[in-house]
């Protein structure tokens, strides 16, 4: 049960990135991606005692169709970085049901990152702004950046 909750608790952060973006697909969607391929996954590691190389390859080529679905939107606008997502939550479903959490968790945080890079980069662009007048003005700054 623990790997299926990690597996809903990534693809909920991946979801709620994407319904911050307004995009087509969010938390509802994300998650239960996640879930059906955690549990994909786990029913072929457990239950048909199957090769599990063989079903991370069915659960990505599935989700590739599920991707493409939502590449268009109704408003024809292009949904690239939605449809991958979609991808990355799969992976992160398969990742937690393997038992791999640490992998799940960085997978999941490094694509909302990704995601981000817009904001985290004019953040990171501001602050390295005002640290260099600071030291033109001869401030020197604390470790905050005060």
């Amino acid at each position: 049960m623990s790997r299926m909750g990690v597996a809903i608790a990534c693809g909920a952060l991946i979801g709620v990135e994407r319904r911050t973006a307004s995009a087509n697909a969010g938390i509802r969607t994300m998650s239960l991606v996640s879930l059906g391929s955690a549990i994909f996954a786990l029913t072929s590691l457990v239950g048909l005692g199957g090769d599990p190389s063989r079903m991370g390859a069915a659960i990505s080529t599935g989700i590739g169709f599920l991707g493409s679905g939502a590449i268009t939107d109704v408003a024809g606008r292009r949904q690239l970085v939605t449809a991958a997502s979609i991808w990355i939550a799969a992976a992160v479903g398969v990742a937690a049901a393997c038992g791999l959490y640490r992998l799940a968790v960085s997978g999941a945080a490094l694509t909302v990152c990704i995601l981000r890079w817009r904001l985290i980069y004019s953040m990171l662009r501001k602050r390295l702004k005002r640290v260099k007048d600071n030291e033109e003005d001869g401030i020197e700054l604390d470790a905050d950046g005060r």
